[in-house]
């Protein structure tokens, strides 16, 4: 029962964390059919994980991403990670980028395990759907 509360906690942390950026630099790079934009991001230097997502229509489009660090594990220094959204069969003329929203995660690890095993269970349904 301890997990429901951190999750609920950590969910909130998460929604209050959700900001625009100050303005990063959009990159648009064409490979082949499709646009790979991207943006540069400040984390710890420690270990992080990264999940890239879209919303809206291809002239307003949110990019969204959640950085998920590991504060125990943090370091007195800083780095850049670039974060990337292929966005299938378009070109950069077709695509107008309104905003980048960052939701950054920082979770203790003991709290990160319990939550990657309730994760591991939302993919294996998902998995189970696919078939």
């Amino acid at each position: 029962m301890r997990f429901h509360g951190l999750a609920a906690v950590a969910l909130v942390l998460a929604m209050s964390a959700v900001r625009a950026d100050d303005k990063p630099e959009v990159t648009y790079k064409q490979d082949g059919a499709d646009v790979v934009v991207s943006v540069k991001a400040r984390a710890n230097n420690s270990p992080h994980a990264l999940i890239a997502t879209t919303e809206g229509s291809d002239k307003a489009l949110t990019l969204r991403y959640v950085l998920v660090q590991n504060p125990d594990i943090f370091v007195r220094s800083m780095k850049w990670v670039t974060v990337e959204w292929r966005l299938v069969g378009k070109k950069e003329e077709d695509v107008k980028v309104k905003g980048v929203e960052r939701v950054e995660l920082n979770v203790k690890t003991a709290d990160l395990k319990a939550f990657a095993d309730q994760v591991q269970k939302v993919v294996e349904a998902g998995e189970k759907k696919e078939k």
